[in-house]
C-alpha cells in the first residue's frame, strides 16, 4: 500500500487519466473520489472543489 493517495474529483476525468499514467512508477495510489457524505478522517472536499484533487498521507 502506498504512502500517498492521490484524489481525483469525479468532474475531472482527463486529471485523473494524467496523473495516474504519470504517477504510476511512484509510490502513489490515485483514485477518483467516489464517497457520498463525509466520511474521511481530513476533509477534502474543499481542496477537490478548489483544484479537482487532493494529495492525503494515509
Amino acid at each position: 500500500m502506498a504512502a500517498l493517495l492521490f484524489i481525483v474529483s469525479r468532474d475531472e476525468s482527463r486529471t485523473y487519466t494524467y496523473v495516474k499514467r504519470a504517477l504510476a512508477k511512484e509510490r502513489i495510489d490515485v483514485i477518483i473520489d467516489r464517497r457520498n457524505g463525509d466520511r474521511r478522517r481530513r476533509d477534502v472536499a474543499k481542496d477537490l472543489e478548489t483544484s479537482g484533487w487532493a494529495l492525503v498521507r494515509r
